[in-house]
């Protein structure tokens, strides 16, 4: 009996640290995702503001730049909520192995 419950939360550990670490790896994904559209953004800003020199224009009236400016801003707040998010999981699947470690030395 004993050894069943043993084998029942080892597997239940190895599921939820595998769901752990498949949830951090989607969440870098999206960020890379979102490094490379904030960083492609960042490039059509440049121009942007390269054509507003040249033209001797103020970029801050150029409504296609502010929207570029916003578009930056929600990806770098996805950036850092995924990042969070990580840091979150990360701390969950420690506190997880540590109390599982503590159960084995209370019972081996």
């Amino acid at each position: 009996m004993d050894l069943n419950k043993d084998l029942k939360d080892v597997t239940g550990l190895a599921g939820r640290q595998a769901l752990g670490f498949v949830e951090v790896i989607k969440l870098k994904l999206r960020i890379i995702g979102f490094s490379n559209k904030k960083s492609g953004l960042l490039t059509k800003l440049g121009e942007l503001a390269y054509k507003s020199v040249d033209e001797k224009t103020s970029l801050a009236d150029n409504d296609d730049a502010m929207k570029l400016v916003e578009e930056i801003r929600k990806a770098s707040h996805e950036i850092t909520t995924s990042e969070e998010a990580i840091n979150k999981r990360k701390e969950v699947d420690h506190k997880d192995r540590e109390e599982f470690q503590g159960q084995r030395r209370k019972t081996g």
